[in-house]
């Protein structure tokens, strides 16, 4: 997915894990309701607790089977020893999940939004926070740099989305028309608009200094879980849907230029290839497809999940296009972009991965992971090998991604916090 949207990782870390909170009263690619946000505490070591925000998973040492099945959740009491921290920083203050974060374009800033209602701006190389966004009434889900990094965007379950000033943490504009909770954002690539999907099948386009409704796209059936803006320009973006569809805009007219159709569950991930050429959907349907987003045509069907398939990620590499794909099943797929095969799998999380996010370094062809095992992984995706495993959260992985310069690795988790890591030497 494009750098600073984090919404699909959001996404599924919010519906997937309600639905299955809700001891099996969805089916499968039917998200949950999610409830009205309480204010979180985390447990307090020794109380025996277990499967709240800041109860650590047990990961196991690296390498050692737990003898149970990809995907299943392994949850342990917070009494249950875990293997040594491995971060080199926290970004610690959030009271709740941190559902999503960003990079600005110089990687020396992160913003986050967390289930506390806030948002909130770190230093990178300190892990300090430098302020704090507050104005939403309910908890935030996704958020968002400008291309710019002169503004940051803030989408919340209160239905709104704000525009903070990134130097100062001021509100610049309040964004108002969605009648029912945002799910995803994304800026267009010139930084003077940005768009947003909510559960009320509703897409906007919103001026980002006025808060003016630039356009409304309208179309789709069921909640818009995740939203893609074409890198080749500041005019289409591509929304992916509950109603099993994919859709592109324009960002002027709000017309639907092409619907993709062929998926027969929630599309909760997009990426667009390198220059605009492609775009590709991950869905409950355990596949991934490619579209060609002219006509709307599916070239590619990537199958071998053996179930929800949470994130795609395109790598940058147009001369040798590969598509990831993370899901439920605790594995990650490469595959040839353009036949749909898959060149290899990745295995080693003992939890749906809700997260992937390849290297921004120019040469490497390194992928991070990141899992409801609380575990971050980097993988060598030309032979699926792991380079790395990053253990410390105490909770399951939202998001993770690299910095612009390819030099560091975020992520954020329910613990509460933001972690970055060490990177394997090359």
């Amino acid at each position: 997915m494009e750098r600073g949207d984090r919404t699909p990782e959001l996404l599924q870390a919010l519906t997937v894990a309600a639905a299955e909170a809700a001891a099996g009263a969805s089916s499968p690619g039917t998200p949950a309701t999610l409830t009205p946000p309480v204010t979180p505490r985390l447990p307090v070591p020794g109380n025996g607790l277990s499967g709240q925000p800041g109860t650590p998973l047990q990961p196991g040492l690296p390498g050692t089977p737990l003898g149970v099945t990809p995907g299943t959740p392994v949850i342990a009491t917070l009494d249950t020893p875990t293997v040594q921290d491995t971060s080199k920083l926290t970004c610690a203050g959030h009271i709740g999940a941190v559902y999503s974060f960003c990079w600005n374009a110089k990687g020396d800033r992160l913003a986050t939004g967390s289930h506390d209602g806030t948002a909130k701006v770190w230093n990178a190389k300190s892990a300090s926070c430098v302020f704090t966004c507050s104005g939403h009434n309910s908890y935030v889900v996704c958020v968002s740099f400008s291309p710019d990094g002169a503004r940051i965007a803030s989408g919340s379950q209160d239905g709104t989305v704000m525009v903070w000033r990134a130097k100062s943490g001021k509100l610049q504009s309040q964004c108002k028309g969605h009648d029912d909770p945002v799910r995803c954002l994304a800026w267009a690539p010139q930084g003077d608009r940005f768009a947003s999907g909510s559960l009320a099948a509703t897409v906007k386009v919103w001026d980002a200094t006025s808060g003016f409704c630039a356009a409304s796209c309208e179309g789709h059936s069921g909640f818009v879980y995740c939203i893609a803006w074409g890198p080749d320009g500041n005019n289409r973006f591509a929304t992916g849907s509950q109603d099993c569809t994919v859709r592109v805009w324009d960002a002027t007219s709000g017309a639907c230029v092409a619907t993709c159709r062929g998926h027969v569950s929630a599309v909760c991930s997009l990426s667009w290839a390198p220059g605009g050429a492609g775009l590709a959907s991950g869905c409950h349907d355990k596949t991934s497809r490619v579209w060609d987003v002219k006509t709307g045509s599916c070239t590619a069907i990537c199958s071998g999940h053996s179930s929800r398939v949470f994130a795609v990620s395109w790598n940058s590499d147009s001369r040798r296009l590969r598509l990831a794909s993370g899901g439920h099943d605790g594995t990650l797929r490469i595959y040839d972009g353009v036949l749909g095969v898959c060149m290899c799998k990745c295995m080693g999380h003992i939890g749906a991965i809700y997260s992937i996010a390849w290297s921004t370094g120019s040469t490497r062809s390194w992928l991070a992971s990141g899992s409801q095992d609380g575990v971050v992984r980097v993988w060598d995706a030309s032979v699926g090998r792991c380079l790395a495993v990053h253990v410390g959260h105490m909770g399951r992985v939202n998001c993770v991604a690299w910095s612009p310069d390819g030099i560091q690795l975020a992520s954020s988790s329910d613990d509460g916090t933001v972690k970055l890591w060490p990177l394997t030497s090359e």
